[in-house]
């Protein structure tokens, strides 16, 4: 592949660091002179005359004075001359920032209190303790036991719903994300919200997307960063716009790779599922340190692979699992029934000339095949009911359709079919990753850095046959070689068939249209997905008069090739309509001694290969960004301190691609026999055309630190006073400038206390696909409202909800487009917390944290869509007082419902033709709630030292408020001038719907001589699943609450021939939880719950 210009523009800068590392030097030594003082204010000292960020827990500390720091020495010597006689020590130092924690007896089990690199841009400031950012660090990281991005960043308390993942994706279609994906969403705002960072700097998106409140929405791909490479993770739950830009509007997740590595470091593992699932990693780090330590090259791989998780390895996860589970506890259920699309065909007789419905009965040997409606089907002999001999040994024809419903009695209950034989819940993966990471020091003091990343992951899954649209019709002609209702010689006319009079068939045969049916011969579908990612970064950092600057150049790029098997509806009406015994036949019936599954090898499979294809969509996205900055925490002196300044500009381009295969772009259509055309030959599959876009961004941001009170000032009652005043601008190409405010307040007014305050304004671009997607096509099941209506006004149906040929839930055509007028939805962000260290007893009994933070966002300018549903609400209100929504597209209406709107007083409404429904900036929405921490750390006991985290999220209000259209509606339900209908958009949505009010996590972790342990716990409460109701109430469902543990166990050798060589052994949901029970389609909600069960692994690691 011909390399563009940008990727050899981006590759020279990365490589750029490589070129002057191997030409080498000395760095430059400063001259330090930080004088004794509280070692708080030392540290912040020496940041400033070092041009660095150092960030270190010192709350327990309190009162400890530093030495002096005088003369010339390198930054890292001058550290560590300054925490000499404490018990701080560098844990990692990466560029410009350092790292220090407590110092732990061994280096695994090393715990940052407190990081802030994604607090604040200004380097050595204070500021950073008024922001409320939540680290997971090494030992919780080990106790999660995570080996994919999914697993770890789920951990998070305040995350909310999951909504890429792999029991959703691997349950997707064509249009939506599939394979080795996962998204992140603080707050649970909605996917996109959550700005993610690696190192620093932005990710590229993932190029699939996910539908969510029914527009595409985009994500950062968790899955993609290697979770054995991590150091550390920070999460600034707070608005963030103001110092990152868009969609950091719910806060910014920032990962830390290790870099600076010196020394080999192998790792290999394995683990293994209960019910068969099993998966082996190995991954290495490697790095060297040369030009006496001037430059350092690191590269870490991982490699992992899994099996697919198969449906019958979860039994809850089957039909007969899911209603087993529900019992008749629950009404309203989706998934608990097998399919009424089966393997057992129905026929529906057309006239031969215009394949319109015939409705004509039709009788064999004087017995009704057919009733007025035309329909008939294939079954069992064993059935009740049979008419005539089928085309199969073991089969018959009978009348009508399938009686398939639940209710006792039901004759064909037993021919509904099973979806879950071999269907798989989770896909096989094979996963990579490759991060290079180039550092080296110049003789003036200029750092040069470079990041290449690689990110390659192939899956596989299987489903079962999908089935036609409503509107891809399946139509036998006369002359079909199968059909039991062809022309004169047609060979399987059936006998018995008369030609003239009442239920007769013409010499010259009738048509036939073949439904609920599943082609479920034709095997299993399988799909697979390519996902890969290449990442280059190359920059350079220094001083100059007093300021820290450093400038980049990142470029990234990410693809995903989704392939699966697919029926061609061109060749399937062709090989059913073939005149030869090789053509394709409908009516073979499923397997006889399973009727609810397909039975195989009585087609020609020649005749099947004929009609089957590999289709798919190859998806690109590419970001590409140079940004240049400048921090210094001196630049203007107040009574309190130094103020400090941060500032930067920065140009993004941001691009996507979609390319579909042309039987699915409208390149190559179907056209049944009737001369209706399909924009998708496909059959289960919507038209979408390729699509693509791209903008360009161009911002610049401004950070003042300034301190307003020190313990200098000695101001009874006040410590400390701080503040943050931030400000952003960022103008894209397609709707112009945006700005985002940002304030933010601590007031210390002891040691042990410290409140904190801030305010921000936000703002969230519409994604690319939400702004550039040509039109396309949905099909869902709708009522029509407007027409029902004129039915109970004519009294021909007693409600809206009753059934005739007027009013009925049909298959509609939903029209939908991006919209390049999208205005960005912007946000306000307020939070208030209080910080308690508290000093009851000597540091030697431990070190308490206490945060509680409140947090409150308003959004408004959303971007979604009205609702198909809600259109013919709309038109159902506006024909109510004289005029019609042009949204929903009709027909003229024909003599019918001309007559019937007439008697109704009402305008005629004609038959359904499609629905329009664009992007638009809708409705706001509030939320608000409650975010709580404790940490607790022992060190140096007799028995080993103890952490223990907990952090907790509650959620206490997520309300989507009505727009002015909803409002229009609502207030017609209010004066009666529309009844029995349901206006969607518009709730409360805190504990519905994978949103529960309160998330937990625990981190307890022990270390001792060799031997370490952790314990790690996560909770997510109850809540309302609003699909299903409780049986004999209104009540709806509760999916219950779901706890469960990690446990691991770990010895490293510290001497002798297995020195450097780590044993590690732990289980993963140790108590074998299976995921609360709910409404889905594997009855469990994948977006909040995980269907692993109990996973033990095992890892040796070995450092030389």
């Amino acid at each position: 592949m011909k390399a563009s210009w940008k990727q050899g523009l981006a590759g020279s800068a990365a490589g750029l660091a490589l070129l002057f590392a191997a030409n080498g030097g000395m760095a430059q030594d400063r001259t330090f002179d930080v004088p004794a003082q509280p070692i708080s204010q030392a540290i912040t000292e020496l940041a400033r005359q070092a041009g660095v960020q150092i960030s270190a827990p010192t709350a327990h500390l309190a009162g400890v004075r530093t030495r002096a720091v005088t003369g010339v020495m390198d930054v890292e010597a001058a550290v560590n001359l300054l925490i000499q006689g404490t018990d701080l020590e560098i844990v990692s130092h990466e560029g410009s920032t350092f790292v220090l924690r407590q110092r732990p007896k061994m280096e695994e089990a090393a715990q940052v209190d407190e990081v802030v690199v994604v607090g604040s841009r200004i380097k050595g400031t204070r500021i950073n303790e008024a922001l409320p950012v939540t680290v997971i660090g090494a030992q919780d990281i080990d106790a999660i036991g995570a080996v994919d991005g999914d697993d770890l960043y789920r951990a998070i308390s305040q995350a909310g719903d999951v909504n890429f993942n792999d029991a959703d994706t691997d349950n997707g279609g064509i249009n939506s994300a599939r394979g080795d994906v996962a998204s992140i969403d603080l707050r649970a705002l909605g996917t996109g919200n959550t700005l993610a960072l690696l190192n620093g700097r932005r990710l590229v998106a993932h190029p699939g997307t996910q539908i969510e409140n029914y527009v595409p929405v985009t994500t950062v791909n968790t899955n993609s960063i290697p979770v054995m490479g991590v150091q550390r993770v920070e999460v600034l739950a707070d608005g963030a716009a103001a110092l990152f830009g868009t969609d950091a509007v719910a806060g910014v997740v920032n990962t830390v790779l290790r870099g600076n590595f010196n020394g080999l470091t192998v790792q290999s593992g394995i683990g293994r599922d209960e019910g068969g699932m099993e998966e082996y990693s190995f991954n290495f780090q490697a790095g060297k340190d040369f030009n006496d330590g001037r430059t350092n090259i690191s590269v870490m791989g991982d490699y992992l692979t899994r099996d697919a998780l198969f449906i019958w390895e979860r039994d809850y996860a089957t039909v007969e699992g899911r209603i087993n589970r529900f019992g008749d506890r629950a009404t309203g259920l989706d998934y608990v029934t097998y399919s009424s699309i089966t393997a057992w065909a129905e026929g529906f007789r057309l006239d031969p000339g215009t394949y319109a419905p015939g409705k004509a009965t039709t009788t064999v040997g004087g017995k009704p095949l057919t009733a007025s409606a035309g329909s008939f089907h294939i079954q069992p002999g064993t059935n009740p009911g049979c008419v005539a001999a089928g085309f199969v040994a073991g089969t018959c024809f009978d009348n009508s359709t399938l009686s398939l419903t639940t209710a006792t009695g039901n004759e064909d209950q037993n021919l509904r079919y099973d979806l879950d034989t071999m269907r798989t819940i989770s896909s096989a993966v094979d996963r990579a990753n490759l991060f290079t990471f180039i550092n080296h020091q110049f003789d003036n003091g200029i750092e040069a850095f470079g990041e290449i990343g690689y990110y390659q992951a192939s899956t596989w899954s299987q489903r079962q046959q999908d089935t036609p649209l409503d509107f891809q019709r399946v139509l036998m002609s006369p002359t079909a070689y199968w059909n039991p209702l062809g022309a004169e010689g047609v060979t399987a006319r059936l006998p018995g068939l008369i030609v003239a009079g009442a239920g007769s068939v013409p010499l010259s045969g009738a048509g036939i249209e073949i439904k609920d049916y599943r082609f479920a011969d034709l095997g299993y579908r399988a799909v697979d997905v390519e996902n890969v990612t290449t990442r280059f970064v190359g920059g350079l950092r220094g001083q100059f008069r007093g300021f820290d600057w450093e400038s980049a150049l990142l470029y990234s790029k990410a693809r995903t090739e989704d392939e699966m098997d697919g029926v061609s509806m061109t060749g399937l009406q062709a090989a059913i309509n073939k005149t030869t015994p090789d053509a394709y036949n409908p009516f073979v019936g499923g397997d006889l001694n399973n009727p609810r599954n397909a039975v195989f090898g009585v087609n020609n499979q020649a005749t099947i290969d004929s009609f089957l294809v590999r289709v798919g969509r190859t998806a690109e996205t590419e970001l590409m960004q140079w940004d240049f900055h400048v921090s210094r925490p001196d630049i203007y002196t107040l009574p309190g301190g130094d103020v400090g300044l941060a500032a930067g500009i920065e140009a993004r381009r941001e691009s996507f691609t979609e390319d579909r295969d042309d039987r699915l772009d409208g390149t190559i259509t179907f056209t049944d026999l009737a001369g209706a055309v399909s924009q998708s030959d496909i059959m289960g599959v919507t038209y979408t055309p390729d699509s693509s876009g791209a903008r360009n961004v161009y911002s610049a941001f401004a950070e003042l630190a300034i301190p307003v009170v020190s313990p200098e000032m000695n101001i009874p009652f006040v410590k400390s006073i701080d503040m943050q005043v931030a400000g952003r601008l960022e103008d894209y190409s397609l709707f112009g400038l945006v700005g985002a405010p940002k304030v933010a307040l601590a007031y210390r007014p002891n040691d042990w206390l410290m409140f904190r305050t801030a305010w921000s304004k936000g703002f969230r671009a519409p994604n690319l696909t939400q702004l550039h997607q040509p039109d396309f096509q949905r099909s869902n099941s709708r009522r029509d409202y407007a027409a029902c209506a004129v039915q109970v006004a004519i009294g021909a149906i007693p409600n809206l909800s009753a059934t005739n040929d007027y009013c009925s839930s049909e298959s509609r055509i939903e029209n939908r487009a991006g919209n390049p007028d999208l205005k960005p939805e912007r946000s306000e962000n307020l939070s208030a917390g209080l910080v308690f260290e508290p000093k009851l007893w000597s540091a030697d009994y431990g070190v308490l944290t206490f945060a509680v933070d409140y947090w409150k966002i308003n959004q408004t300018d959303l971007v979604g869509i009205f609702g198909a549903t809600n259109q013919l609400i709309m038109d159902y209100y506006l024909r109510e007082i004289g005029s019609f929504n042009e949204n929903v597209v009709r027909a003229a209406p024909d003599a019918q419902q001309i007559a019937d709107g007439l008697a109704a007083g009402l305008a005629p409404v004609g038959t359904i033709l499609s629905i329009k429904d664009d992007y638009l900036n809708l409705q706001p929405r509030e939320s608000e709630g409650v975010d709580y921490r404790m940490h607790y750390s022992l060190r140096d006991t007799p028995v080993g030292s103890f952490t223990w985290t907990v952090n907790v999220s509650q959620w206490l209000k997520l309300y989507q408020e009505a727009n002015e259209n909803h409002q229009m509606l609502l207030d017609g339900l209010k004066e009666g001038v529309i009844s029995g209908v349901t206006v969607s958009g518009v709730e409360e949505l805190v504990r519905r719907n994978g949103r529960p009010q309160w998330k937990a996590s625990s981190s307890l972790t022990w270390d001792n001589g060799p031997w370490s342990t952790g314990l790690y716990s996560s909770y997510v409460s109850d809540y309302y699943d609003t699909s299903a109701t409780l049986a004999g109430t209104e009540d709806y469902w509760v999916v219950e609450d779901w706890l469960t543990h990690n446990l691991y166990v770990q010895y490293e050798f510290e001497s002798g021939r297995m020195e450097g060589t780590r044993l590690r052994v732990g289980a993963r949901n140790i108590t074998n939880e299976d995921p609360p029970l709910a409404n889905e389609r594997y009855g469990y909600d994948g977006s909040v719950h995980s269907n692993r069960g109990r996973w033990w692994y095992a890892t040796i690691r070995k450092e030389f």
